[in-house]
């Protein structure tokens, strides 16, 4: 029998549903009186213990019905019953009431608790009945649930100022800011004032790029360029690079000077 008792520990420990507990210390003290087979008895035990095992939660969704504002949690052998998002227990009568997540005080034993996440920048915390919403002060419009964002005569036009555009300031009035969409740096319209639309300057088709060309290639990017340095050569700045050797005495000379030299001899050097 020394398998059965240690069966009824183990289920004592982790249960944790007392009904069980003593039916299966009966069935013990009955089996021990009647001289039953241990293995009957071991089935029956493991039987009652697995009768613990379930999620009453699922199996009976009404179990914390009659609690207002709370919700169903299952735990080993068992369930409980806790405040659902939003509120806290009132331990003076039980019942769950509506927390502030507005109020700056902290309260550490509240695991289920979320507090706000409002940025005191552009936005105001309210409490409403089971959580609370961000509103956005004066000059900004809501953008998501808890994001605001600055109204402006972009956002007011509803212009979509987005990829290779922005919202420029053109001036200021009052409280509100004068806005338009303009094309990002690198960038031009791809029709004539239509700001919405804008399309890569290729810099280096169009010889408007800073590149010393006796030194180094234009390379044209999205909304940019960049000087690829020679062979023997190496990088002084964002748009020039110096020769690392004698033999290329001709580069580190102004830009004037390379022009000025014979095709044959930039081919030599």
């Amino acid at each position: 029998m020394a398998v059965v008792v240690v069966v009824v520990v183990v289920a004592a420990a982790t249960a944790a549903a007392a009904a069980v507990v003593v039916v299966v210390v009966v069935v013990v003290v009955a089996s021990i009186v009647l001289k039953i087979e241990e293995e009957v008895v071991i089935a029956v035990v493991v039987a009652l213990t697995e009768m613990g095992k379930g999620d009453e939660c699922k199996e009976q969704p009404d179990l914390c019905k009659q609690y207002e504002l709370k919700v169903c949690v299952n735990s080993p052998g068992s369930y409980y019953c806790k405040c659902k998002t939003g509120y806290r227990l009132n331990n003076t009568n039980g019942k769950c009431h509506d927390f502030d997540e507005c109020k700056p005080e902290f309260y550490p034993n509240d695991v289920w608790i979320h507090r706000n996440n409002c940025s005191e920048l552009d936005s105001r915390c309210k409490n409403v009945e089971g959580s609370f919403k961000c509103e956005c002060i004066e000059g900004y419009i809501q953008l998501g649930s808890f994001n605001c964002k600055k109204i402006t005569r972009c956002s007011i036009s509803g212009e979509p100022c987005v990829g290779n555009n922005f919202c420029k300031t053109i001036d200021t009035v009052g409280t509100l800011e004068h806005q338009k969409c303009v094309c990002r740096e690198g960038y031009r319209p791809k029709r004539p004032g239509d700001n919405l639309n804008c399309r890569d300057i290729d810099e280096c088709a169009e010889k408007s790029d800073n590149c010393d060309i006796c030194t180094s290639t234009c390379n044209n990017t999205k909304g940019s360029y960049f000087c690829r340095c020679h062979k023997g050569h190496m990088r002084v700045n964002e748009f020039q690079c110096k020769g690392q050797i004698e033999r290329v005495w001709a580069f580190d000379r102004t830009v004037e000077d390379c022009r000025t030299l014979s095709k044959e001899q930039t081919k030599e050097i």
